[in-house]
């Protein structure tokens, strides 16, 4: 196998600014690199004509993952996603230490909860939606 490891997770935003902001404000994420108006290389690894991106990627100093935001920009999005069930959409999940406070943090920086907090055999799990338009989970695992 030629897998040497997963480099990033990327999400889709509507505003790349304020999923930078969320992020950074809610996880503690920190810019490390970002592009606007990226148009030749997206169009090439799309295969779209005429799309542009801003593109961002963030890292967290807990563990070595990057999370890569990007807004896609001239195509024509008529589709309104509520819920990461679609084919193609997709979450990121979390571990916190408090439920509670996390959902508190998040709801201050404009994110919703999706559906109920719910009990796995790991502990408890929400889906919930970010004011840029991506998902995330968060885990409190039993303790």
């Amino acid at each position: 196998m030629n897998l040497l490891k997963i480099h990033h997770f990327s999400l889709s935003v509507k505003d790349i600014e304020k999923g930078i902001f969320f992020y950074k404000n809610a996880f503690g994420y920190k810019l490390t690199f970002q592009e606007n108006d990226m148009e030749n290389q997206i169009q090439s690894m799309t295969g779209i004509k005429k799309i542009t991106c801003n593109i961002a990627q963030m890292k967290n100093e807990r563990d070595s993952n990057i999370i890569e935001l990007i807004e896609f920009k001239n195509f024509n999005n008529n589709k309104k996603i509520d819920y990461p069930i679609y084919p193609g959409s997709s979450h990121v999940c979390f571990i916190v230490d408090n439920l509670s406070t996390m959902l508190e943090k998040i709801y201050s920086l404009g994110a919703i909860k999706l559906g109920e907090i719910t009990r796995f055999e790991s502990g408890l799990c929400v889906y919930c939606k970010e004011p840029a338009g991506s998902f995330f989970e968060m885990e409190e695992l039993k303790k």
